[in-house]
């Protein structure tokens, strides 16, 4: 454990009551583990606490624990191989299929069981997604889309480079899930509301249920308002402009509404949201849980 002194880490104040308080709650259910143990608890319950899914022991191997920059190190924390070796031979640590704790993946990455099992349903809600693929179109439907791209979206640049905006359009209109990631001001917003001009044009007779939300009322508002600018700059039907402006905005919360006294949400995975499109902004920032 190269000398880190639980105690003193306890003392630090560098973590939260509540992360103490689980690592005393394992040491009281195997008082002869290592202090890797309690010492891993530590860091992942206040990872937790940052927004983070779970810690990375090859990043924290060897890593000097301090209070603050100018403090002397409380301790160093083990080199990754004895430390997931300690970790192994604890019972208040386990693989993915027990209900340990902690969880210790086979690539060193340690998690609360509870995190665990939601980035678990989680992906496994993606895989889902991911590998569905539209049947094949009609020739009459793919030359529909085929020209709405090409309105939509500039020509391809000269030099040859791929158009990620266009590319991103045709994927969404092939699959059930897609995302859209990029620095700012490289396009996103108007990629979506160039899509959406897409997807409603092509359902007029028949328009879509569209739901657009992100996980606070700033974010959402700030969707709003940025699909708002981008309508105006588009060159699309009235139909298409007015369709577009008149969808709105929410938090994800008030989509999925919210029941009273914390017993969930009205739409859940037993009762879907009933909806065609979902545009979810900022998904970066919506909490795991």
């Amino acid at each position: 454990m190269n000398n880190i002194s639980l105690t003193n880490l306890y003392n630090s104040k560098l973590f939260r009551d509540i992360d103490i308080a689980l690592a005393h709650l394992l040491t009281r259910l195997a008082p002869n583990d290592p202090p890797a143990v309690p010492l891993t608890a530590l860091l992942v319950s206040r990872a937790a606490g940052e927004g983070h899914v779970c810690i990375d022991l090859h990043q924290w191997a060897g890593h000097e624990i301090k209070a603050s920059n100018e403090s002397p190190p409380l301790g160093r924390c083990p080199d990754v191989e004895s430390w997931i070796d300690q970790l192994r031979s604890s019972a208040m640590v386990g693989a993915a299929d027990n209900h340990c704790p902690l969880v210790c993946d086979r690539h060193g990455r340690v998690y609360l069981q509870r995190l665990y099992r939601h980035e678990q349903q989680l992906a496994q809600q993606f895989r889902q997604r991911a590998l569905y693929v539209e049947p094949e179109m009609s020739p009459d439907r793919v030359a529909r889309i085929r020209s709405l791209l090409t309105r939509y979206f500039d020509p391809s640049p000269s030099d040859g480079a791929p158009d990620w905006q266009k590319i991103a359009a045709v994927v969404t209109l092939m699959k059930r899930l897609c995302v859209i990631s990029g620095a700012p001001g490289t396009g996103k917003t108007t990629t979506i509301a160039k899509l959406l001009c897409v997807l409603i044009e092509l359902t007029m007779e028949a328009p879509l249920r569209i739901h657009l939300c992100a996980p606070t009322g700033k974010a959402a508002a700030r969707l709003g308002a940025s699909l708002s600018d981008a309508n105006r700059s588009l060159d699309c039907p009235p139909p298409v402009a007015s369709a577009l402006a008149a969808l709105e905005t929410s938090t994800i919360h008030r989509l999925l509404k919210t029941q009273p006294g914390g017993k969930g949400f009205v739409f859940n995975a037993e009762n879907p949201l009933p909806t065609d499109v979902v545009v979810v902004d900022e998904a970066s920032m919506v909490d795991l849980v």
